[in-house]
């Protein structure tokens, strides 16, 4: 909301009272108009303590929030709200034919007319189906494949189960194999999540979830299709366009994300305070700090991606993350913890985790060392690790031996530079002014510093 108002990014360090102050200071003698979209919180005293923070505005503000639950317009005291009606036939047709043909109508003959005005008929003027069916038809120009969507036994699955996921499953279906894998993948996010497409690609990449059916092409190029296409159909929406005119970043729409978990079952969850256990044996965790302990509760031989996020109400120290070096087939790693721990000072050995291909380490304020235990052969110092990112980590020295003498830099040095990343082919740094004690990388391709 801040960075909507301030059009700037915030600190994600200040706490959460400072956070409110600068709310209420953006606010404060100034009419606004406040956008809430997709609202499904039913909390009455979360309401009731923004609300506080929301009336310091000039007369004439007004705040238009959307929700799909009539408990939620309840709890913020509205009594009569307004209903949003679906599309017209017409305005379905219009909108199904935009997302078919993108504005090429050619194609489009009088048989395929008839039938494409029955199948936005049948949509119920819900926006997402109509474009979840204009993604089914794209580069279909048979009658018969017109009406093998229109004859569908989904319609009839939508009717019994009074909704639309039916037609979202068969989308997904529609699918390859490789681009189902990826999808599957997408519900590691929370919802409403602002997807970085480099990030996602990465760990795509990192999972082996995308294949080059020859030498010349190039992993990133197929998942920048693969982006491209899940926008086309309409599983990613919201793209965002960087500077050089490429996609920075896209979102799901939430009945989207829900299809996205129905078919990654257990495999894939986000992790919050709120989570009480975990179903099953994940694969992949996006985990909130505070949730933490329920790591101690994972299968250590299936984890392979691990994301870590800090939250304000936990702090972590050393001891606990390194529970992080019993998942030894962890594919990838991220600690996005924004010095959720004023006394992190060090991380405990991460480098005999032997699958590990994708290491990302964030704003880690007091952060000195990066431990290594000894002995150690040169092969078993992250033997996999293809991409290092550090960023923001002001007071970060290097690797350093576990038994090594804090005091003795010279010495620690010197074994640091005798350290190889030995198939390290992407290095990001950045804002690690103190960083000395750096491992060799020989089979570097690109590296920004």
């Amino acid at each position: 909301m801040l960075e909507s108002i301030t059009q700037s990014n915030i600190d994600g360090t200040l706490s959460l009272d400072n956070l409110q102050k600068l709310l209420r200071k953006q606010l404060t003698g100034k009419r606004y108009l406040l956008v809430m979209d997709d609202i499904w919180n039913e909390s009455f005293e979360k309401w009731d303590q923004l609300r506080t923070y929301l009336m310091c505005g000039a007369q004439g503000s007004k705040i238009l929030v959307t929700t799909r639950s009539k408990t939620v317009a309840q709890t913020m005291g509205v009594s009569d709200p307004y209903v949003l009606k679906g599309l017209t036939p017409e305005e379905s047709w219009g909108l199904l034919k935009k997302i078919t043909f993108r504005d090429d109508t050619v194609g489009l003959n009088r048989s395929l007319d008839s039938i494409g005005k029955k199948i936005a008929k049948k949509s119920s003027g819900v926006p997402l189906a109509i474009k979840t069916l204009g993604g089914l038809l794209q580069g279909k120009s048979e009658g018969r494949e017109w009406t093998d969507v229109l004859q569908g036994a989904f319609w009839k699955s939508c009717e019994v189960e009074e909704s639309i996921m039916p037609m979202l499953k068969l989308s997904y279906q529609k699918l390859s194999p490789q681009l189902r894998q990826c999808f599957a993948y997408c519900s590691l996010y929370p919802k409403d999540w602002e997807i970085k497409k480099d990030e996602l690609i990465q760990l795509w990449m990192a999972q082996g979830y995308l294949e080059c059916s020859d030498e010349k092409q190039h992993m990133e190029d197929i998942g920048n299709q693969f982006v491209k296409t899940f926008l086309m159909k309409s599983f990613f929406q919201d793209a965002k366009i960087d500077d050089r005119g490429d996609i920075d970043t896209c979102k799901m729409h939430d009945l989207i994300h829900d299809l996205a978990m129905k078919v990654a079952g257990n495999d894939c969850c986000y992790v919050n305070s709120d989570t009480k256990r975990l179903e099953g044996s994940p694969i992949h965790i996006m985990l909130k700090s505070d949730a933490f302990g329920l790591l101690e509760s994972l299968d250590t031989s299936r984890m392979r991606t691990l994301i870590l996020l800090r939250t304000l109400s936990k702090k972590l120290n050393e001891e606990e993350l390194s529970v992080i070096s019993k998942f030894k087939y962890l594919r990838v790693l991220k600690l996005k913890l924004s010095d959720c721990s004023l006394s992190l000072k060090y991380l405990p050995p991460l480098e005999r985790l032997p699958f590990l291909k994708s290491l990302s380490i964030f704003r880690l304020n007091q952060l000195e060392f990066i431990y290594y235990e000894e002995p150690l052969l040169s092969e078993s110092f992250f033997p996999s690790l293809e991409k290092l990112t550090i960023v923001m980590c002001y007071q970060l020295r290097g690797w350093r031996r576990m038994s090594g003498d804090v005091n003795d830099d010279d010495d620690n040095s010197s074994e640091s530079y005798h350290l190889s990343f030995p198939r390290l082919s992407e290095l990001v740094i950045s804002q690690c002014s103190r960083l000395t004690h750096m491992p060799t990388f020989p089979k570097l391709d690109e590296h920004w510093i």
